[in-house]
């Protein structure tokens, strides 16, 4: 009899908590407010940047695509190329960066709403090449070496638009390609 009392008891008791379940709301998801044009609808930002980098001392002259991808308002994932070649005494020299890229779009009070400020960070790796070659005489004589090398650049910058994410940007970059210290003042466009 006590066994079935317990039984009874804890069906019972199952009925009255999933009843209660069923009559509580679910929770509402948090919303978030942007002043991107396509606030969290995942769409991609294309970059194209340049042309000036100083790595080492050296000014390297190309330019970078970057792919950003929106996943939360204010917030982009994504990827970075490009090329940069330099040519000094005798010395050709190129870097290509590899890098994965984020970006962090600010909200400054008293700017115009045609000014968004971000900041972002790329880290990954470059493909790094430098070849010589002098002249002996009537032969030339040539090296060259190619490795792969550890790449970060911090990013800070203002994007010039009324169209959201999207129109000419200026962007200011420092940190480590090739091995030595790098800084990139760019312009480029986002579309």
């Amino acid at each position: 009899m006590r066994s079935k009392f317990l039984s009874f008891a804890a069906v019972l008791a199952l009925v009255f908590a999933t009843s209660s379940w069923a009559k509580t709301p679910p929770k509402q998801q948090p919303t978030y407010s942007s002043s991107s044009s396509h606030s969290g609808s995942g769409m991609i930002d294309w970059g194209v940047a340049g042309p000036l980098t100083l790595i080492g001392g050296t000014a390297y002259w190309g330019a970078t695509v970057t792919g950003l991808y929106e996943i939360m308002p204010d917030l982009s994932i994504g990827g970075e190329t490009g090329f940069q070649f330099a040519s000094a005494t005798g010395a050709t020299l190129w870097n290509i960066p590899i890098l994965l890229s984020g970006r962090y779009m600010l909200h400054i009070q008293g700017l115009g709403s045609n000014m968004k400020p971000f900041v972002g960070l790329g880290i990954g790796m470059g493909i790094a090449s430098a070849g010589v070659s002098v002249a002996v005489g009537s032969v030339t004589v040539g090296a060259s070496s190619t490795s792969a090398v550890f790449e970060m650049m911090a990013h800070a910058g203002m994007i010039f638009s009324d169209h959201g994410n999207k129109g000419l940007f200026a962007r200011l970059s420092m940190g480590v390609m090739s091995s030595s210290f790098a800084f990139a003042p760019s312009v480029g466009y986002y579309f």
